[in-house]
């Protein structure tokens, strides 16, 4: 888990929003670490709130369906 969770930061922070196809993929690649990884993905969700394009694009790939805080 930390791992993942320096990867996201790293992702949000230098290339995310260029490449969603890729931290959608790693979503899948990580499906071992089970449901608790979700936790790691919400603040990520919730930064691409203003960018409903992507969001979308995010959530859809890896089966979010819970609305981002507001």
């Amino acid at each position: 888990m930390p791992e993942l969770e320096q990867v996201l930061k790293e992702w949000n922070d230098n290339w995310g929003r260029a490449m969603p196809g890729y931290v959608v993929e790693f979503y899948t690649l990580t499906s071992d670490l089970g449901d608790e990884r979700r936790i790691l993905w919400t603040p990520i969700l919730d930064d691409l709130r203003e960018d409903e394009r992507l969001y979308n694009l995010i959530a859809s790939g890896i089966g979010w369906t819970e609305t981002p805080a507001a």
